[in-house]
């Protein structure tokens, strides 16, 4: 029989910390509504999101299109860099507006679309593959919301983890920028609890940008008018 691998603790199930953090975020009163693309990355957050109960009550879609044709057909044009700022930011944009409009078939009245916290998370990566790569080992975490939009460098160093612990450390990223949002935490606070101490030395976590978004709800409610 093969040998047995124990597997990482980034990768093994979810820690109680990503569990609290997920049942705090369900139970909120006015809770967000999140959609989330991820191109190359973002599988564990999905899965850690769907694996909680109460997920329905926050998550309205997620997807992985991870063919390039895939990324290029969600976000409108042919993409020139596909592990970039402008792709994950783009990716949050077309999860905002996926969330949008499910959100308004949902109530079908565009005041509780008004009043909804929609968020659009969008991932993309680079990460170890079979064959070393010549880049970075890179993630973005792009995220939309009614106010703002923002996008998040996370740098990790070549050979210290296998694709699996690198999808779940940018995975990371993604929750703590949903969190980050939508819970009354300061940032650092939740940033300690997704970030493990022990994953510290080896990788660098960078805000990019940050400005304002796209209004896509106005566009839709001058459409309806």
């Amino acid at each position: 029989s093969p040998p047995s691998i124990r597997p990482s603790a980034l990768v093994r199930e979810m820690d109680s910390a990503i569990e609290s953090n997920l049942l705090a975020l369900y139970s909120l009163p006015h809770a967000p509504r999140v959609s989330v693309e991820g191109a190359g990355a973002g599988g564990h957050l999905l899965q850690w999101m769907l694996s909680v109960p109460g997920a329905s009550s926050v998550l309205v879609s997620g997807g992985i299109p991870y063919a390039t044709v895939c990324t290029d057909q969600l976000v409108g044009k042919h993409v020139e860099q596909y592990c970039s700022v402008p792709t994950a930011s783009a990716l949050a944009l077309a999860a905002y507006k996926k969330c949008a409009n499910a959100v308004m078939m949902q109530h079908g009245r565009f005041a509780d679309l008004a009043r909804s916290n929609i968020m659009g998370v969008g991932i993309t990566a680079s990460l170890a593959t079979a064959q070393p790569k010549r880049g970075d080992h890179r993630g973005f975490v792009g995220l939309h919301t009614l106010s703002h939009r923002s996008c998040t460098s996370l740098l990790m160093n070549k050979g210290s983890r296998r694709r699996g612990e690198e999808d779940a450390l940018v995975s990371r990223l993604g929750l703590s920028a949903v969190l980050q949002e939508a819970l009354p935490a300061p940032e650092d606070i939740i940033q300690s609890y997704l970030m493990p101490s022990a994953e510290a030395p080896d990788f660098e976590q960078v805000q990019l940008m940050e400005d304002s978004p796209h209004d896509y709800i106005r566009e839709l409610v001058t459409k309806e008018l």
